[in-house]
């Protein structure tokens, strides 16, 4: 009986924090950039949008599960979650019983993996992938005997599904999966783990409406994302080093843990447990403090779940020191994941939010929302609330929205054609911007833009997508909004597409903190390429962690001066500097015929690129750098 009631009370528990039952209201803090990407990735799977060609972002054709709410995308995501859950529990429930034969400790063990794997909801994928690689690479190796028994087969097909969720799922189920290979082969047994990750990743990308030919694209621009992220998402934060080393320090603890009962169990096969297990934990680090912002909270409770799969094989090993020290690491994350989650949440801290997941509110979430239409009201309670705070006009034909924000879009009903990099401060190295320039040059190119600078990180307001900017400029004309609550401005295709050349100006070697005049261009617009190289020791800083921020500084005619942060990938593609654009109705001014006059005063005559002190040395870039200025004419 006691059996019956653990395992029913914990499948419940596993499907309350997995299955989509949260309206987005109730998420503890997500921005509005967040909720735009999501609805953005639930359109994208509805107009059955090639990834990789005609959408490039961190998140796969699956990234809709990951969160949100969309009418005719929920039933899809509750049925995949309910698979997914049911996996987790399966494969959690055999580890919680390898921790423990006392049904109520391992009962216990299941409850504060499924808790920790699902906070905060809403914003909690990446522990999602964790939890779900450490599931799989802690039941080959610790737990089955057989090669490959059901449990792992659908983690591993788990797995297919989540790699296609979210990139960095693909990379973390990689690690695992190769390592299990090869530790088949090393045995004379057959790798199962890699066919059925690839008939997985196979299936799961045909059935959300892909074609073959779209997947190496998919893979290889996911990775220019990837290997591009670190340059132009990473924040410096007060105080970081301070948590930096902490994870570090309980990253080691929890490593030195496994190591010990892998060297104890395999010898020298235990340097595949390792491989894996130090991937992820860098994964852990890397992905998430190279921008300090929420993302820590992932990092410090992803050291909390390698903990408890810490603890659960070595708890029953023949060292019980290993155990207890397991058991103090485990302690220790916990501590430290809860103080960096009620940093960023202190109104709702994690006690509380863990307190409030065996509530019945939480608890008859899957039920209430799967029989009542309460999401759906939240739905339209939220469309609502957008539309009456941006009401857009009613346009013919496909649109796309300048640089991020489609929430106004989809509240106001209008049909929405995005470039393939859905969020332009995405577009950071010559390859994605070129992309999403080539897409407005097509015949696939909307009718319709919505433009609003809205830069994020103080960068230059003109630099994302910044080669865009050159198609707007000759292919849109400047439309009217009338009668709405926007500064935005819309444009609308034209006809036929005006000239447009660059026509060089100078070429300049310049220093880090060297004062650059910018060439004098007759009353034209000034479009500017730097290539900026880090050193040797930059790369491998670049790879290991994150380098240091760069800054441009410029100087008006009118005498202002302002200081913006650039990113070199998207420096070297190349951007308008001046006339300096600021604003929305700035841009309106250069689009329109007397640009010149309306723009008097903005034009940009000194610039001055430097690294902050404040981030890291000079070092991590090459001395000097080329900049070359040239005339836009069009």
């Amino acid at each position: 009986m006691l059996c019956w009631l653990g395992g029913a009370t914990s499948l419940f528990y596993v499907l309350s924090r997995f299955l989509p039952c949260t309206p987005p209201d109730e998420y503890p803090n997500l921005d509005a950039i967040d909720i735009a990407w999501t609805q953005a990735l639930h359109m994208a799977f509805r107009q059955h949008l090639q990834f990789g060609r005609d959408v490039v972002f961190t998140y796969g054709p699956w990234g809709f599960i990951s969160r949100g709410y969309q009418p005719l995308t929920h039933l899809v995501s509750l049925l995949l979650w309910l698979g997914l859950s049911g996996v987790f529990w399966v494969a959690g429930s055999r580890l919680a019983g390898h921790f423990s034969g006392h049904r109520v400790i391992s009962w216990l063990w299941l409850i504060a993996f499924t808790a920790f794997a699902s906070i905060p909801v809403g914003d909690d994928f990446n522990l999602r992938v964790v939890a779900w690689s450490m599931l799989l690479l802690v039941t080959h190796f610790f737990v089955e005997e057989n090669s490959f028994t059901p449990v792992q087969i659908a983690l591993v097909i788990s797995l297919a599904l989540l790699s296609l969720t979210k990139f960095t799922g693909f990379i973390f189920a990689v690690v695992v999966i190769a390592a299990m290979a090869v530790d088949d082969l090393t045995r004379r047994r057959f790798p199962w783990s890699l066919p059925v990750f690839g008939v997985g990743i196979l299936c799961f990308w045909v059935a959300a409406g892909q074609g073959l030919s779209s997947f190496i694209p998919y893979l290889t621009n996911s990775w220019r994302l990837t290997s591009g992220y670190t340059d132009a998402m990473m924040r410096y934060r007060i105080g970081e080093k301070l948590d930096e080393m902490w994870f570090l320090l309980l990253a080691i603890a929890n490593f030195r843990v496994i190591a010990a009962v892998a060297w104890g169990r395999f010898k020298l096969r235990s340097a595949l447990v390792l491989f894996s297990l130090g991937a992820i934990l860098f994964l852990l680090f890397k992905g998430n403090y190279v921008r300090p912002d929420r993302h820590e909270i992932s990092a410090a409770n992803g050291l909390v779940l390698v903990a408890l799969t810490g603890l659960a094989v070595a708890w029953r090993g023949k060292n019980r020191w290993l155990g207890l020290a397991g058991a103090v690491v485990l302690v220790a994350c916990v501590v430290f994941g809860a103080l960096v989650f009620d940093r960023w949440f202190p109104h709702n801290k994690l006690s509380n939010q863990m307190a409030a997941s065996f509530g019945f509110h939480s608890l008859s979430a899957p039920i209430r929302t799967t029989f009542t239409d309460s999401l759906q009201q939240h739905f339209d309670v939220d469309n609502t609330a957008e539309k009456e705070q941006l009401t857009l006009p009613r346009v013919s034909g496909g649109t796309d929205v300048y640089p991020w924000d489609v929430r106004p879009l989809l509240a106001n009903g209008i049909a929405y054609q995005p470039r393939p990099i859905l969020q332009s401060y995405c577009a950071y190295t010559p390859e994605l911007a070129e992309m999403d320039a080539a897409f407005f040059r097509s015949s696939n190119a909307p009718q319709n833009l919505f433009f609003g600078l809205n830069p994020i990180d103080g960068q230059y307001p003109a630099m994302a997508d910044g080669r865009s900017w050159l198609e707007w400029l000759t292919r849109y004309n400047l439309g009217s909004i009338p009668g709405t609550n926007t500064t935005l401005q819309l444009l609308t295709r034209c006809a036929s597409p005006r000239d447009y050349h660059l026509e060089p100006l100078t070429n300049v070697t310049s220093q880090w903190g060297d004062t650059v005049a910018v060439p004098d261009a007759g009353g034209q617009p000034v479009w500017v390429e730097m290539d900026i190289t880090k050193s040797s020791k930059g790369k491998i800083i670049s790879a290991l962690y994150k380098p240091s921020v760069l800054l441009l500084k410029v100087s008006l005619r009118d005498g202002s001066q302002s200081v913006f942060r650039i990113i070199p990938g998207m420096a070297h593609s190349g951007f308008l500097l001046s006339p300096f654009i600021g604003n929305d109705l700035s841009f309106g001014w250069l689009i329109s015929k007397d640009s010149q006059q309306r723009l008097a005063g903005l034009e940009v005559s000194t610039m001055n690129v430097s690294v902050d002190a404040s981030s890291g040395p000079k070092s991590d870039y090459n001395a000097s750098f080329q900049v070359r200025f040239y005339r836009l004419i069009y």
